[in-house]
């Protein structure tokens, strides 16, 4: 996790974060603790001010026993620095998945294909969850109490094949030939969704602006990215390469890594950001 000028490294096994400074030297550890009724974490963010944002796993399935599509309500709750519970944000639905028996009975589970994902984001001041079923974020205070949400302009287009071939270019760059068609013969097991995810991805630049990525169209190259004020209002759009997975978006840049579609050649991009709404610029 990237928080402020610190990293948090995951120890999955051992439920535990370890911040390492700007310098590189060792901080400290922190666990974070679970509420009542929560097994163990799942996906974790972090604030600037050094506060967490955590997912738990599934604990209401709606999938089925045998091969197809799953998803269910996840908790979603803040700890403070130390990794204590701070405030519960209720239940929210987690990232559709698709599982897979196969003869033996052997359950095989990862993401479902063009699926929705459930995105979220922690600022000094509020908490964001989108499911990516509709144009609303939720948003949350600190304290968790529930805020108007975000709304973006969104159409759930149908799923098209040009979707799917897309989606299979994305999915597979940098891999190899062997895994690359190992992958592609999974997919033909696989049901698609109906429709879209209205969108892909869920931000906070350093300025706690909320940062929400369309969901990329077939073959695009640019991808729409809404940018909203802290207070809720949509202050402005941008187009980035529909390849880039951002992973920092600081005062006047954008950082994350590109991939080409044909060679899977991956290298960090750094965007210059020009803010119009600042004085003088």
């Amino acid at each position: 996790l990237h928080c402020g000028d610190s990293l948090y490294a995951h120890d999955f096994s051992n439920a535990t974060f370890t911040l390492v400074a700007a310098d590189g030297s060792f901080g400290r550890r922190v666990s974070i603790a679970l509420p009542d009724s929560v097994r163990s974490t799942n996906v974790t963010v972090c604030s600037t001010g050094g506060n967490f944002l955590t997912a738990g796993w599934d604990i209401e399935s709606e999938g089925p026993e045998t091969s197809g599509p799953s998803r269910g309500l996840i908790p979603f709750w803040i700890s403070d620095a130390s990794g204590q519970f701070a405030a519960a944000l209720g239940k929210q639905m987690s990232s559709e998945r698709w599982i897979s028996v196969d003869e033996s009975g052997i359950v095989i589970v990862g993401p479902r294909p063009l699926g929705k994902e459930t995105s979220m984001a922690l600022g000094k001041t509020r908490a964001y969850v989108g499911t990516a079923d509709s144009g609303l974020i939720s948003v949350y205070s600190i304290d968790g109490k529930v805020l108007p949400p975000l709304r973006i302009t969104t159409t759930s287009p149908s799923v098209t094949s040009a979707d799917i071939e897309a989606f299979k270019v994305r999915d597979t760059i940098g891999t190899n030939a062997d895994r690359r068609e190992q992958w592609y013969n999974m997919m033909k097991q696989m049901k698609f969704p109906a429709t879209l995810p209205a969108y892909s991805a869920v931000l906070l630049d350093n300025e706690d602006n909320v940062w929400v990525r369309a969901f990329p169209a077939a073959a695009a190259k640019k991808v729409g990215w809404s940018v909203f004020s802290e207070s809720g209002n949509l202050v402005a759009t941008i187009q980035l390469p529909g390849a880039l997975r951002v992973f920092e978006i600081g005062r006047d840049y954008i950082a994350g890594v590109d991939a080409d579609p044909v060679t899977g050649r991956q290298r960090v991009l750094v965007l210059s950001l020009r803010r119009p709404l600042d004085p003088g610029r």
